[in-house]
């Protein structure tokens, strides 16, 4: 995972740090590679790693939640096509209550593919062939589908699954998914892009700060290979994929 990753990361610093604490010969003059501001940028940074978790899970658990309430409406949408075309509805009727159908149900190609927490659509949708729907995009089609069976007087009212006011206390409770996912998305996004300004990408991230104590490092102990490894052998690797 991500996050193991950069606890290395973050391990790997702590270690160049201690390194140039204790070191008698560490009097860069350079303000980046102050030992008391190194310090202060290592705890900055591990509070943003730390921050990671703690606004994923929630977030996790809502893409759960809404994906399992997604999950409701094909069933459901199918039983009421079989029982509008059995209701004695009209040609026309049918016919365009299969095109709300249709624009439902999609047509999946591929295997089904798991939701991504790290957007806030549906990739499970986006990879059907036909409809390539987002959750919201399904949502309005659900509310579309139960004002129009409403209106076709031989729909049956006693199927209460597939009433149009079942459907809509349906679209209802999927919008509330929505938008729970939609209110911990931003603050899960927010702290992987602290995590990856402070870590891998502003001009004095640590990748950048740490380029410079090996440098120094390697300076002051020149001629000595088995003090100066202390710190140059240290990876201080960048992952290859980040979440931005």
């Amino acid at each position: 995972m991500a996050e193991s990753t950069d606890m290395k990361f973050m391990e790997e610093f702590r270690m160049a740090i201690d390194a140039a604490e204790s070191d008698p010969k560490w009097v860069s003059t350079n303000p980046l590679l102050d030992v008391a501001k190194l310090n202060a940028q290592y705890d900055a940074a591990l509070a943003s790693v730390e921050d990671i978790p703690v606004q994923f899970h929630p977030h996790q658990i809502n893409v759960n939640d809404r994906q399992d309430e997604y999950a409701k409406v094909k069933p459901l949408i199918r039983k009421s096509r079989g029982i509008l075309r059995s209701s004695g509805a009209t040609a026309n009727e049918i016919a365009d209550g299969e095109t709300l159908i249709n624009s439902i149900l999609g047509q999946r190609a591929a295997p089904k593919i798991k939701d991504n927490p790290d957007t806030p659509e549906n990739e499970a949708a986006n990879q059907h062939s036909v409809s390539q729907l987002s959750y919201a995009s399904q949502l309005g089609n659900i509310r579309s589908y139960g004002v129009f069976i409403g209106n076709v007087t031989k729909y049956p009212s006693n199927e209460t699954e597939v009433t149009p006011a079942a459907l809509g206390t349906l679209a209802d409770s999927l919008e509330a998914r929505n938008e729970a996912v939609n209110g911990s998305f931003l603050p899960y996004k927010d702290a992987l892009h602290l995590r990856d300004q402070l870590l891998y990408d502003n001009p004095d991230s640590i990748y950048e700060v740490s380029k410079l104590m090996k440098q120094y490092y390697k300076a002051i102990h020149e001629g000595n290979p088995a003090k100066y490894k202390l710190i140059t052998s240290l990876k201080f690797k960048r992952p290859n994929r980040r979440n931005r």
